[in-house]
């Protein structure tokens, strides 16, 4: 496959992860867990350095990675351990499907 045909077929994939606003959530599916089931992530958009949209995906409450780069085909992720042990992950677009887009309300003290 031509790298333009990739690029065409990820671009709706691209185009939902760059139009979050902050606080915004997209739910995609990856790969399967061992029980052969799709693995449900989540990319969440925030506010980052110099009020630049910043990125991080997780599958769990204590299972997150921060986005470094979002490619036109691909993004990569990056984590520290408690020992200070950077580890790497390259999602490929072709390989997600898109689920829901959730906007974050926040709670109002009653």
């Amino acid at each position: 496959m031509k790298y333009s045909a990739k690029v065409k077929d990820c671009s709706a994939i691209y185009n939902a992860i760059k139009a979050l606003k902050e606080d915004e959530v997209l739910e995609v599916t990856y790969g399967t867990t061992y029980k052969g089931e799709p693995k449900v992530y989540e990319i969440r958009a925030y506010s980052g350095y110099k009020g630049e949209v910043s990125y991080t995906i997780s599958s769990g409450v204590f299972s997150s990675m921060n986005i470094s780069k979002v490619g036109k085909t691909s993004m990569n992720a990056y984590s520290y351990d408690m020992m200070s042990q950077k580890t790497t992950y390259r999602f490929q677009f072709s390989k997600m499907t898109i689920g829901l887009t959730i906007k974050e309300e926040e709670e109002v003290a009653a």
